[in-house]
Parts: C-alpha cells; sequence; structure tokens
C-alpha cells in the first residue's frame, strides 16, 4: 500500500490515485477528455513560452494527495460544483446566473484545481504550502486570491492551462523596487475549458491595486461583488489577455 504527505492535510496516508483534472470533466468532454493536453508555462515577456507539455489527460495524474482527502472534502466539492460548469460549458451565455453562493464554490473549486495543475506539473512550484494548508483548513480562499472568467471568441473544444508570474508593476521606482519582491510569492493560473477561462490569481502584498479596470475584461467571481450573469460576460480575443495581471502602487 502506497503512502504520501498530502499536501493539503499534511498527513502521511494512503495515497490517491487523483488526476489534475477531475476525471467527471474530461468524461464529460468526451472525445476532447481523451486527447491530449496542453499546459504553456510563461515569463514576462509575453509571447514565448518557457514549456509546452503535451500529453493525454489519464497520465496527468497527482500523487501528492491522500485517499482521505480525494474521497471526502475533494469529492464533495467535486459533486457540488460538477452541475453549475457543465451549465456553463454546455450553455455559455445562456446558463443560469449565480449568488454569493454558487460564485464562492466555483472559486474554490478553481483554487482547488490550480493547485493540482502546479504541484502535478513539470513547472516551478508557485502555490506556496501556506496557503494549500490554509485553504484546506479554512475551506476558504486565502487572502489576496482573486478568482475571475471571461469567454473566448474563440469555440475550440480544449481543455488548458496557462501558469505564470506575470506581474506588471506600475508606481514610483521608489516603491516598485522594494515590492518586487513579491513576484517570487505570487502566482496567475488560468484554467481553460471550451470557451470558458478562469483566472486564479494571488499577489501577497495588500498595498496595492490589482487590475483596477478588470469589469472591461473579466467577471469577478471572488471576492464577490455582484450576481453574475453571463449574458453580458466579456469576450475575449486571447487566452493571453488573461494569463498576466497588472499591479499599481
Amino acid at each position: 500500500m502506497s503512502k504520501v504527505r498530502c499536501i493539503f492535510c499534511d498527513q502521511y496516508r494512503e495515497k490517491a490515485k487523483e488526476h489534475i483534472w477531475p476525471r467527471w470533466l474530461f468524461n464529460y468532454m468526451g472525445e476532447i477528455g481523451r486527447k491530449e493536453v496542453a499546459g504553456l508555462h510563461f515569463h514576462f515577456p509575453w509571447p514565448s513560452p518557457v514549456s509546452v507539455r503535451k500529453q493525454s489527460i489519464e497520465s496527468l495524474v497527482n500523487g501528492k494527495v491522500c485517499k482521505r482527502c480525494n474521497n471526502g472534502w475533494m469529492s464533495e466539492l467535486e459533486n457540488q460544483s460538477s452541475p453549475l460548469l457543465k451549465d456553463v460549458i454546455e450553455n455559455t451565455r445562456n446558463a443560469n446566473s449565480w449568488g454569493s453562493c454558487e460564485a464562492e464554490l466555483i472559486a474554490k473549486w478553481s483554487f482547488k484545481t490550480s493547485i493540482m495543475i502546479n504541484s502535478g506539473t513539470n513547472y516551478r512550484k508557485i502555490i506556496g504550502k501556506n496557503l494549500i494548508r490554509e485553504f484546506y483548513k479554512t475551506q476558504t480562499l486565502p487572502n489576496n486570491v482573486t478568482v475571475d472568467f471571461a469567454f473566448l471568441k474563440s469555440y475550440e473544444k480544449r481543455l488548458e492551462w496557462r501558469q505564470s508570474q506575470n506581474f506588471a508593476l506600475l508606481g514610483p521606482e521608489s516603491i516598485i523596487e522594494n515590492v518586487r519582491r513579491f513576484k517570487s510569492t505570487s502566482f496567475i493560473i488560468c484554467l481553460i475549458i471550451n470557451d470558458l477561462i478562469i483566472r486564479v490569481s494571488y499577489w501577497e502584498d495588500t498595498n496595492c491595486v490589482i487590475n483596477p479596470n478588470y469589469e472591461s475584461d473579466c467577471v469577478r467571481l471572488s471576492p464577490f461583488e455582484n450576481q453574475i450573469s453571463f449574458s453580458t460576460a466579456p469576450e475575449l480575443n486571447s487566452i493571453e489577455t488573461m494569463a498576466s495581471c497588472l499591479v499599481i502602487y
């Protein structure tokens, strides 16, 4: 019986065979869920990726999760989230609107899935252990984590992700020089499911404004602000619009 120290509960327990993308999702996606998927990892500046990894979804397994977490709170989160996500994937702009409960649920799912992708792929570990443990203990998003979504104009069938630390800093040079260090502990991860793109981002410092004009490019899921109507969600030309953040001091 194989055991592992779980990235969530930090306990040494029996290892689960947990897929990076949840099984219900690639089963639901059909043929798309069985083909090769691409994960792009970037440094600033765009557009050249550091690496592009293509492999079958079945081979994307994270070996750092215990069975208790996998079969417990993670399974419950998937069961609660999947009907909401299926509605948006299938109906896009005609999907049912979301209130605070639905938005919080999908924000948690997005952060959990981002953790699975970052910890299980060939990219540096940009989501800190302290954030992962805090998420597990509180079952809420850590402070300074934001989750946004938008639609893409391209209706290509796909499962992809983007991982980066592409934060553009704007402000007095005396301040910027001191806050550049936060780049190493901050992250941006985008989840792309067909024409839906969800961005999970984290900037460690609170003394700034992040993406002040984000309303024109995306809809904020967390921290929740307003009832979410998919009929008016922005439609973007490029994934890369969501794969970076502006930080203003």
